[in-house]
């Protein structure tokens, strides 16, 4: 039993010590407030790198970019795993913008919790 505890401490100090440098703005999530099945209108802000957070508690270990947004006037985090298809569309929306501040990005959610996908509307 002490053995296993060991182990969760284990990982909670890789964590801790792999998330040290994070340090984004603590906003609620924009998961759950996404309308699903519907196009959703999301303002990125992307005048600065997009903070990381790594989870090493779970395998294959996940890293997710906290991406500061703006979702029906109210400001708010979408944490999206950088593996996501669709990280890499909020990436190239964001690049080829014109205002980093206000990236106006249209995405639809299906599903929910760990069954969420995402699907990015391109113009």
């Amino acid at each position: 039993m002490e053995n296993k505890e060991i182990d969760w401490f284990d990982v909670e100090m890789k964590n801790l010590e792999s998330n040290a440098g994070v340090s984004f703005e603590r906003l609620p999530s924009i998961s759950g407030k996404l309308e699903e099945n519907k196009v959703n209108v999301v303002v990125i802000d992307a005048s600065k790198p997009f903070e990381k957070w790594t989870d090493s508690s779970k395998q294959p270990v996940k890293v997710k970019a906290v991406i500061p947004c703006v979702f029906k006037g109210e400001r708010c985090n979408w944490w999206l795993n950088t593996k996501n298809p669709v990280y890499k569309d909020v990436v190239h929306a964001c690049r080829d913008a014109k205002d980093k501040a206000s990236v106006i990005v249209k995405v639809m959610q299906t599903g929910s919790k760990e069954n969420t996908k995402y699907i990015f509307i391109k113009e």
